[in-house]
């Protein structure tokens, strides 16, 4: 029982970090007012069924900082709605489902962030590096396929991914 609680108790301290970090990582993009969906920053966060509890609790936890707009949208969903979006949260996907977003968020000069650093290997740009120090981490070769350009405060205080 106290390791349930324990691993609730890790898993909603990533999520609180996420959810205060990603937003704030979104604003950097140099381009991101054009990037607007209703005039508001656009939040999509991708989850395969399993993820859809943790998915739910990500959008409050942003929602209590920051007044933006998000939509939690089922991996099976994702080819038909994902078609407005400023920004891309990712819980792990099956790899046709993640191949897909990969590759539509370098199409359309998209962010993708997910919590997992190994999804970084598959082509999502951002994740988290959770040690000592929380630090963005940055996959050069993802942000500058989607010709992104990120503020240099960004670039300072993250991790590069080779």
């Amino acid at each position: 029982m106290i390791l349930i609680l324990l691993s609730l108790v890790v898993i909603a301290s990533e999520l609180e970090v996420d959810a205060k970090i990603f937003p704030a990582i979104v604003k950097y993009d140099l381009n991101v007012n054009n990037k607007f969906v209703d005039g508001k920053i656009k939040i999509s966060i991708l989850y395969q069924d399993s993820f859809k509890r943790k998915a739910e609790k990500l959008k409050k936890l942003i929602l209590k900082r920051y007044d933006l707009s998000i939509e939690l949208i089922p991996q099976n969903r994702i080819v038909k709605n994902l078609d407005k979006t400023t920004a891309i949260y990712i819980f792990n996907l099956d790899s046709e489902y993640l191949e897909y977003v990969v590759n539509f968020a370098k199409k359309r000069n998209r962010i993708t962030f997910s919590n997992s650093p190994s999804l970084l290997q598959y082509g999502v740009m951002i994740s988290i590096l959770n040690k000592r120090r929380v630090r963005p981490i940055l996959n050069r070769r993802s942000i500058k396929e989607s010709r992104i350009s990120f503020s240099s405060t960004l670039l300072k205080v993250s991790t590069i991914y080779k």
